[in-house]
């Protein structure tokens, strides 16, 4: 009875449709597109910046960061507990000296490689301190799951124990990546959808 009693709902004309469409297409390209220009500049710090390695997740150095950060995590804990002091220097730091700990071990590495590893250890007795060292040691999830990133940013005085590291680290199966990092698939549809929507806008 409904039906044909009250009508057909009123629908809203199509020009008042389509200038809503565009006003919603309007509001959305600029953040998506901000978006867009965040993720490469991201990409192009990171190249700027950081040595890269894509290597396996299996391999020695990669698992070394993983015990030396989960240690530094548990400490961190139970000394909120009051079972024990909280453990000196950020992280990253520790996970450092883990790295160099496997690297002395490494066959890849020659005599001088060692000796550069071994005074850096021995001058570096302060934990908090060296976070003015190593800026950045940490490890990310790549696009293989059975492959990890491992970026690094030091001080010159640590480009010594860096180079003999990379030895290692190569030795065990890591590529060392240059330039920027590919856009990831989110980021393409994303771009795909910004274009589409412009093209869209442009031609009204």
């Amino acid at each position: 009875m409904d039906a044909w009693e009250l009508g057909p709902p009123v629908k809203p004309s199509a020009k008042r449709v389509a200038l809503g469409t565009e006003r919603d297409m309007a509001k959305a390209v600029h953040p998506i597109a901000r978006l867009c220009v965040k993720n490469f500049e991201v990409r192009e710090l990171q190249a700027a910046c950081f040595v890269t390695f894509i290597l396996p997740k299996s391999c020695p150095y990669v698992q070394a960061v993983f015990n030396a950060t989960k240690h530094h995590a548990e400490k961190a804990k139970s000394a909120q507990s009051g079972k024990c002091e909280r453990p000196q220097g950020e992280p990253h730091v520790h996970a450092w000296a883990g790295l160099l700990r496997v690297a002395l071990k490494d066959e890849a590495l020659n005599s001088y490689d060692r000796q550069a590893i071994e005074q850096h250890r021995a001058v570096s007795t302060d934990p908090l301190v060296m976070s003015g060292i190593v800026y950045v040691c940490k490890v990310r999830k790549a696009f293989d799951r059975d492959s990890m990133k491992m970026f690094f940013s030091v001080h010159r005085d640590a480009k010594p124990s860096l180079a003999a590291l990379t030895k290692g680290v190569i030795h065990a199966g890591g590529k060392l990546k240059r330039g920027q990092a590919p856009r990831s698939g989110l980021e393409r549809e994303v771009q795909e959808a910004v274009d589409h929507l412009t093209e869209i806008l442009g031609s009204n």
